[in-house]
């Protein structure tokens, strides 16, 4: 059993009168969430999954929907549990 955390983002542009219906439908996608302000007619998902392939099952259901012109990945990292829950001490250095 895969167990990592995998953090995607993708810009999604569709037809600009649909873009309040397709905002809502994907926010409604499992593991996602949205952030608008990318354009008037595009708009930012991020899926936090347990694979890959569940960000690429995402973005093919997305990009199925009509009124969307294109779905673009343009952020994956993944992390295991235990790294996602270390504490990060940051040292800052001034000169």
């Amino acid at each position: 059993m895969n167990n990592e955390t995998h953090i995607a983002s993708a810009v999604i542009q569709v037809w600009p009168e649909k873009l309040q219906q397709i905002t809502q439908w994907v926010a409604e996608l499992p593991d996602t969430e949205i952030h608008t302000g990318a354009g008037d007619n595009k708009f930012i998902a991020v899926f936090e999954t347990g694979s890959t392939a569940e960000i690429q099952i995402l973005t093919d259901r997305i990009n199925q929907y009509d009124g969307v012109l294109s779905v673009n990945l343009v952020y994956h990292h993944h992390e295991t549990p235990e790294a996602l829950a270390e504490e990060i001490d940051y040292e800052i250095h001034t000169p």
